[in-house]
């Protein structure tokens, strides 16, 4: 038994290629969720400076 024999009975993959529209969604999706997370960090960068200049321990 060949060791590409073991593959042999494997569904084979088809992969769809996406449309223009559908690139140009994905793009805004991306960039959208990217946008947020900057957002995030942003946030959470500002609170803990703001937190440091005026917390008292």
């Amino acid at each position: 038994m060949q060791p590409e024999d073991h593959f042999s009975d494997a569904p084979k993959i088809e992969y769809v290629t996406p449309t223009a529209e559908e690139l140009a969604a994905r793009k805004k999706r991306n960039l959208a969720i990217g946008g947020v997370l900057v957002a995030f960090c942003i946030l959470i960068f500002a609170l803990m400076v703001f937190k440091s200049w005026g917390g008292e321990a």
